[in-house]
């Protein structure tokens, strides 16, 4: 692959993926802009703008705008918060770009599933995307690692807002046997990413009291944190431009009168 050929964020998402730091290229892949002539309507590009090996004329034919789009999203949703995911992928104009340009593999609906906590259709939407990942010279070697930390993801934040949590309708909400995301969940535990234990007999998942005390405190301690940010900024912003500046410099003024 010419990689050279590459745009650098392009690039530079690639080396990250390949290292597994997926956060990393997520927001790499993010940051990849298609000329002003690739936004328009995809297949009239395609048809105008494509080299005659079929690849985009700014990338290597064996790299698509729909390869890089498809990087984007895959490492976003096993990395980011909904938060970024929303801001940087569905809402980025840049990514919006590509996006569009894979139209066809609906990767947008992809995200909005995500952030909708439509974890049925997301799952059923990645597996119908497994065949083309496997033949995908980038993505196939870290397609299983991609797809396994998207669903842990899943499955802790699904988990995260409750103390206890019938397992029946989580167990829909995955579509997946019971017996199955018992044992996923366990392993989650096992792991430390949800402090709960698993009632097999009512088929609960109760979450650890410590932990949701702790999760709590975070909380608090987050939004005073983002409270006491903003008060900065505010006192700031009227020293340099409200009446605290204005004294500022009238002080100023008169001790330069004194002076002279």
């Amino acid at each position: 692959v010419q990689t050279c050929a590459l745009p650098i964020s392009a690039t530079n998402a690639v080396a990250a993926l390949h290292s597994s730091s997926y956060r990393q290229a997520a927001r790499h892949f993010a940051n990849v802009r298609l000329p002003a002539q690739e936004t328009g309507d995809n297949d009239n590009n395609n048809n105008n703008n494509n080299n005659s090996s079929g690849g985009d004329p700014w990338l290597p034919p064996s790299v698509q705008a729909s390869d890089v789009a498809l990087g984007g999203v895959l490492c976003g949703l096993a990395s980011l918060e909904r938060s970024a995911i929303r801001s940087r992928l569905l809402e980025g104009e840049a990514f919006g770009a590509l996006l569009a340009a894979a139209s066809h593999l609906s990767l947008r609906a992809l995200l909005q599933d995500y952030i909708s906590s439509r974890y049925s259709s997301l799952f059923e939407r990645l597996e119908q995307l497994r065949p083309r990942l496997e033949l995908d010279i980038h993505l196939s070697k870290s397609a299983d690692a991609l797809l396994q930390s998207i669903r842990r993801k899943a499955l802790t934040q699904y988990a995260s807002p409750y103390s206890t949590i019938d397992l029946t309708r989580m167990a829909t909400s995955f579509n997946t046997p019971l017996a199955d995301l018992e044992r996923e969940l366990a392993a989650l535990i096992a792991d430390n990413l949800i402090a709960a234990r698993i009632d097999s007999h009512n088929k609960r998942l109760i979450q650890s009291t410590r932990r949701a005390h702790r999760h709590v405190q975070q909380r608090a301690q987050h939004w005073r944190s983002l409270r006491c940010a903003d008060q900065r900024h505010a006192v700031a912003r009227q020293f340099s431009t409200g009446r605290y500046g204005r004294r500022s410099r009238h002080l100023h003024s008169q001790s330069l009168t004194i002076q002279s």
